[in-house]
């Protein structure tokens, strides 16, 4: 598979055809299982929420046939986002919490990460960003290949009022205009948080920066999960 760029997304969606056939010719369901997995993830970046609905079905099925921990758990925090986006909080906040029992029992390392951010996107949507600024803040120094929980924080002591520590924790990776944040999974929605918490903080120099690094992506969606 590709390397994820956001640069890439055909060449990323040709491979996921590529392997989705070479499963179906080799009778392989764990392939296949993949193959889903990865269609999701693309056709969400993608905006089809109409494929991606299917592909989440369908991976989700697969999973459950195949009662491999690390794709039910997968398949579990991929639904806690498409209920989230539903604003289906109360049921989000139930499977988040089974999904993350399920990865703490079968060993999935990311399970906390996970789990931190999907209580985050709760807290957002419910107005209580306070509960999680802790948390956040001990996630930012524990997690330091992931940037984003920076953004995460600045972002959230933005929404409680706090500019001191906002801006703070925003000028940490505000050097170079956020260009030399790492190109991976989590590239979309943090830079899109840093560009909210630009605009919050008035500083509108980096934000036309900011703008100008999400703008040939205007047609894709930022996602955590």
């Amino acid at each position: 598979a590709a390397i994820w760029s956001p640069d890439n997304l055909a060449e990323r969606l040709a491979n996921v055809d590529e392997l989705a056939r070479a499963a179906e010719r080799a009778g392989d369901p764990v392939a296949s299982c993949v193959a889903w997995s990865l269609r999701y993830r693309c056709l969400m970046e993608s905006a089809d929420a109409v494929g991606a609905n299917e592909s989440l079905e369908r991976f989700a099925r697969a999973a459950d046939d195949l009662g491999q921990p690390t794709m039910r758990w997968t398949a579990g925090f991929f639904s806690v986002g498409r209920l989230l986006l539903a604003g289906r909080l109360d049921d989000a906040k139930r499977l988040a919490h089974e999904t993350y029992e399920l990865g703490q029992s079968s060993g999935q390392r990311d399970a906390p990460v996970i789990f931190i951010l999907e209580e985050f996107l709760l807290a957002y949507e419910r107005g209580r960003l306070a509960e999680m600024e802790a948390r956040l803040a001990e996630a930012a120094g524990e997690y330091e290949r992931l940037p984003m929980f920076w953004a995460m924080l600045t972002l959230t002591h933005c929404e409680l009022g706090d500019e001191g520590r906002a801006r703070s924790c925003y000028e940490r990776l505000a050097g170079n205009g956020f260009r030399d944040l790492p190109v991976d999974w989590t590239w979309f929605p943090a830079v899109s948080m840093w560009a909210e918490a630009a605009v919050a903080l008035a500083d509108l120099t980096r934000a036309e920066g900011l703008y100008d690094l999400l703008r040939p992506y205007g047609d894709r969606m930022a996602f955590l999960a």
